[in-house]
């Protein structure tokens, strides 16, 4: 999932899921991690809560460019997806039945500034720079959201495999597995619907 910069997925042995809007589908019992990827210069800070849980105190902050893996960051508990006991209740720590990841984040800016000729700046390739001490960060008060939810069935047909970025979808109509980002069949031209 993309959105202002930031881009999380789920993975799953290192492949990342496919996203049907903001659905995965992984079967239960099954290890996943979550990566982030800041997609600009400026740092983001990161907050991820599993089903109401915050994944760390605070918030994370990516600097630009960074990637975060939180599968490798905490070896110790990696996350499992798991179905509600009998009871209702989560195996918690870090057990987790068809879930709800929600990532909020906000990117610093960076204010307009005169620029005064006499003090001391760099050129690069991409050209004029201000002394970095001459910038201060903001940060803005409005967060922006991201939703991803963990499924493990289907149609009341539990998952059996993670459905990942690799995965073909057959057509209904002709039969043709489709590669994945197919959203309509490249046979038929009917619409691909992964079920």
């Amino acid at each position: 999932m993309f959105k202002s910069n930031l881009v999380a997925t789920i993975q799953v042995n290192g492949i990342p899921l496919r996203e049907f809007g903001s659905n995965v589908y992984l079967p239960y019992d099954t290890e996943y991690q979550i990566m982030l990827k800041n997609k600009t210069i400026l740092r983001q800070a990161v907050r991820v809560t599993i089903a109401g849980e915050s994944m760390w105190d605070g918030s994370i902050v990516l600097n630009g460019r960074e990637t975060f893996d939180y599968g490798n960051f905490n070896r110790n508990n990696k996350f499992k997806f798991k179905k509600l006991s009998e009871n209702g209740s989560h195996n918690y720590p870090f057990l987790f039945e068809d879930c709800l990841i929600i990532i909020r984040f906000v990117s610093e800016t960076v204010p307009i500034m005169d620029l005064d000729m006499n003090k001391k700046a760099t050129y690069n390739k991409t050209g004029f720079t201000p002394n970095v001490s001459d910038w201060e960060t903001v940060w803005p008060d409005s967060e922006e959201t991201m939703f991803l939810k963990l499924n493990g069935e289907f149609k009341h047909k539990q998952i059996v495999e993670p459905i990942t970025v690799k995965t073909k979808i057959e057509c209904k109509s002709c039969g043709t597995k489709n590669p994945a980002g197919f959203e309509y069949c490249s046979t038929c031209g009917d619409k691909v619907i992964f079920n």
